[in-house]
C-alpha cells in the first residue's frame, strides 16, 4: 500500500473564490470595453467621411471637373439624386461632374453606412445633401465652410466623446473631439479651427 503525501486538485472553496474574483474583474472591465467599442464606432464613421471628402477633393484637383460627396442610399442604384435629407450616416457616394448642371453626377465610389445608424453624422445645414469641390480644391457647394458632428446615439458623453469635422471654404478638412458634455449639434463657434 502506498501512502499519499500531497493534495491533489482544488477544493470547492478555492474554485468559488477564483470564480468570484473573475466575475468581479469582468464586471469592472465591461463598461470600459463597451466605451472602447463605442469610441471606435465614432472614429470609424469619422474616418470614412473624411476619406470620402479627401477622395473627392483629390479628384477635383487632379481633373478638369467638379467632384464631391453626396448622400446616397444603398447599392445598386448609387446616385446622388435619391437622397431625401442630409443624413450622411446612411451612406455616401463620391461623384464627379463635368459642369455645374445639377443631377448629372457620375458616382466613382460608394461608402455604405456600417454602424446601423448608431453613429449619427449631422451636417451644419441639414438640407445639405452634397458637398462639391471645384478644380482648385475649394468648396463650390456650399459656398461657405460646413461642419459635421459625429456622435454615438446622438449623445456626447465624457466616456464617448463626439467628433466635429470641419471643411473650410478653402477645402481644408480638419477634425477635433467635442468637449465633454457639449451638445451633439454643429456649432459655428467650434468651426474656427
Amino acid at each position: 500500500m502506498t501512502k499519499m503525501t500531497g493534495k491533489q486538485g482544488f477544493t470547492l472553496i478555492e474554485l468559488m473564490i477564483t470564480i468570484a474574483i473573475v466575475a468581479i474583474l469582468t464586471a469592472l472591465a465591461l463598461p470600459s470595453f463597451q466605451n472602447f467599442i463605442r469610441r471606435n464606432a465614432v472614429s470609424s464613421e469619422v474616418n470614412l467621411l473624411i476619406a470620402s471628402l479627401q477622395t473627392a477633393r483629390t479628384l477635383a484637383l487632379s481633373g478638369n471637373f467638379l467632384a464631391g460627396v453626396c448622400v446616397s442610399k444603398v447599392p445598386p442604384a448609387v446616385t446622388c439624386t435619391d437622397a431625401t435629407s442630409g443624413r450622411y450616416d446612411t451612406g455616401t457616394a463620391v461623384f464627379t461632374r463635368a459642369s455645374n448642371i445639377a443631377n448629372n453626377e457620375v458616382p466613382v465610389s460608394y461608402v455604405e453606412e456600417t454602424r446601423g445608424n448608431v453613429v449619427q453624422l449631422i451636417p451644419s445645414d441639414e438640407a445639405l445633401d452634397r458637398i462639391t469641390f471645384n478644380r482648385l480644391g475649394r468648396l463650390a457647394n456650399p459656398a461657405v465652410g460646413v461642419e459635421f458632428v459625429a456622435c454615438y446615439n446622438g449623445e456626447n458623453t465624457p466616456n464617448v466623446q463626439g467628433v466635429s469635422i470641419f471643411v473650410s471654404q478653402s477645402g481644408r478638412i480638419s477634425s477635433v473631439r467635442l468637449p465633454a458634455l457639449a451638445t451633439c449639434t454643429p456649432n459655428s463657434a467650434r468651426s474656427s479651427y
